[in-house]
């Protein structure tokens, strides 16, 4: 860890993940598959109720997705807002976010409300936030 990672002020990691966030939905919501890959770190765990796993291979996380976006296109998935972001930071390299908000069909109807908390990691404050772990909160809930 370089000296100036254990400097970072919290308000500069809090911005950095919410930036990271928003490119990471920007990426998913466009289906996109290498860009929105690049935004997890193998192994991924996945935990939630009825679908939990763990992903060692950037391939095995590319396949999640796509599993995942098949999944969201026969629902009809028009994409999702969010109502509210949390940064925890547990130090410059572990960051704890909670996301909450809800899906949206084609047509702008609200398909299920979602709460999700991800950690994130980095090496220093020069790499990326990458997502190691996603863990949904709540089950998903039809509205």
């Amino acid at each position: 860890m370089g000296s100036s990672t254990a400097s970072t002020p919290v308000g500069e990691i809090e911005r950095s993940v919410l930036a990271t966030y928003a490119t990471y939905l920007a990426d998913f919501q466009r289906f996109d598959p290498d860009a929105t890959a690049g935004h997890f770190v193998a192994p991924l765990c996945r935990v939630s109720k009825g679908d939990p796993g763990t992903f060692a291979t950037d391939t095995e996380i590319r396949a999640w997705l796509a599993a995942t976006w098949e999944g969201m296109a026969a629902r009809r998935y028009g994409g999702a807002s969010t109502t509210s972001r949390t940064v925890t930071v547990l130090d410059p390299r572990t960051v704890l976010l909670r996301a909450r908000g809800t899906r949206h069909d084609l047509s702008g109807a609200p398909l299920e409300d979602f709460d999700v908390l991800y950690l994130l990691v980095r090496t220093d404050d020069r790499d990326p936030w990458r997502i190691a772990v996603v863990t949904s909160v709540d089950p998903a809930g039809v509205t």
